[in-house]
């Protein structure tokens, strides 16, 4: 018993000796960058149809149907340390979709 916790002692002295903590010069080479905009798209489509436009026209009702929907897509780049671009692309969309028979 005594030579496993020697042992689990011995691990624990040399692996904190092995851990460090961040250098302070890491901080000191850092400089923020601020995103930069590179497009802004905003699409929206609106789509309406009446009457009988199937192939199958039996049955009772219509075939009216509506489709409405924007998007909203912004794209973001940032350059590092080796001038290579990062593009972060933020899209939001709605649809609204009615239809009957």
């Amino acid at each position: 018993m005594k030579k496993r916790v020697i042992s689990v002692a011995f691990l624990a002295v040399l692996f904190s000796f092995q851990a460090k903590a961040q250098n302070d010069t890491l901080s000191e080479n850092y400089k923020k960058q601020k995103l930069k905009i590179e497009e802004i798209n905003f699409v929206s489509s609106y789509y309406k149809q009446d009457g009988n436009n199937s192939a199958v026209t039996g049955g009772v009702g219509t075939e009216k149907l509506t489709d409405v929907a924007t998007t909203l897509e912004v794209i973001l780049s940032k350059k590092d340390k080796k001038n290579n671009v990062h593009s972060f692309d933020l899209s939001l969309g709605v649809d609204s979709y009615t239809s009957a028979s």
